[in-house]
């Protein structure tokens, strides 16, 4: 059985070019999800994916809502039910593109599987962009624990 924590994080925005555009990477710090003591921000920063977890930045709303998903109370917003992990660290805008994963429940379990980048753009044949991230999961946590830490730390 995986194991599951919740942890503070900073967004690393030393990699970050600001391109032609101009625009800027704004810091945020943000509660990450650690599965067996590794750092799935860091995992996915690693592959050049700038994402960050849809907890403990955006407000208690956004927070509430990402909870419920994640406990599987409501369906997942994105494509096919899907959770965002990992979401815009400046605006959380689903367009801008998440980090999604199939979460399932058994009477003991939540599983974590098949993470994949999802542009946010379905049916827009141009940019509906969805891909599986290699090196994530699938994870298989004990259902009692991964609910007492949402509902503790969230």
């Amino acid at each position: 059985m995986d194991q599951l924590s919740l942890n503070w994080m900073d967004r690393d925005i030393s990699h970050i070019s600001h391109g032609a555009l101009g625009g800027s990477a704004t810091p945020r710090r943000f509660l990450d999800f650690e599965v067996n003591g590794v750092s799935l921000y860091t995992k996915l920063a690693a592959l050049k994916l700038d994402f960050i977890s849809c907890l403990g930045w955006v407000g208690d709303e956004f927070d509430a809502r990402s909870r419920s998903t994640l406990l599987i109370e409501t369906e997942g917003e994105m494509r096919h039910g899907r959770v965002a992990l990992y979401v815009c660290p400046e605006c959380v805008d689903p367009l801008c593109g998440s980090i999604t994963v199939a979460i399932t429940q058994s009477p003991e379990t939540i599983e974590w599987s098949s993470f994949a980048y999802d542009s946010g753009w379905v049916g827009e044949p141009d940019m509906d962009v969805f891909e599986e991230v290699d090196g994530l999961g699938p994870y298989t946590f004990k259902k009692s624990d991964y609910r007492r830490l949402l509902l503790q730390t969230i």
